[in-house]
């Protein structure tokens, strides 16, 4: 997810528009979302391949400033046929313009500056792609009873179930931990039962 904020130098903007370039052989375009409720739904064109072009508006004729404007996120899907590695010059964004409330265009072609794992103000983006090591299996439930054999309110027509959840361990770059319960398999050993 690629994340688009404006600085608008102190001035008051109503209309801003930019291209966002990206290296389709690394990235597929997915979605966009609109971060910004003081925005009208942008216009976007993704006619060319590599190239997406958005103008947006503030609404009701409205104008906006700020230092740092979240105003929409872009979502990519890393191409599944890329070895591990890091891919330079990726993703660049040009402003094509900033207008104000007058008509007036105070910014036109600049490039923009990406934020990415270097940590500095750079023209373009870079993007490092690294393997998901799993460091364990937990397995967890809700309640202190998994298994009863007793048929418990089942005069009742109720039968209490408990489920059981599972998660990867995750380490290196991905430290979330990932739920896997469907992709596991639960099994009762009654082998010491003499019921």
């Amino acid at each position: 997810t690629s994340k688009i904020s404006i600085n608008t130098q102190n001035y008051d903007i109503r209309t801003l528009g930019f291209n966002l370039k990206y290296n389709s052989s690394i990235l597929s375009f997915i979605s966009f979302s609109l971060e910004n409720s003081s925005f009208n739904t942008p216009t976007v064109n993704t006619d060319e391949l590599g190239l997406i072009s958005f103008v947006a508006t503030v609404k009701d004729g409205k104008t906006i400033s700020g230092s740092n404007i979240h105003i929409l996120n872009i979502i990519f899907k890393l191409n599944s046929s890329l070895s591990v590695g890091i891919y330079e010059n990726v993703i660049s964004v040009i402003i094509r313009d900033m207008v104000n409330s007058g008509g007036f265009k105070y910014l036109s072609n600049r490039t923009a500056q990406i934020n990415d794992y270097r940590d500095g103000k750079n023209f373009y983006g870079d993007i490092i792609k690294r393997d998901s090591e799993v460091n364990g299996i937990i397995s967890y439930s809700n309640q202190y009873e998994i298994v009863n054999f007793a048929a418990l309110n089942y005069e009742y027509g109720n039968i209490t179930t408990n489920s059981i959840i599972t998660k990867a361990i995750m380490s290196g770059y991905n430290t979330n931990n990932i739920e896997v319960t469907n992709l596991s398999l639960c099994e009762f050993d009654n082998s010491n039962n003499n019921n």
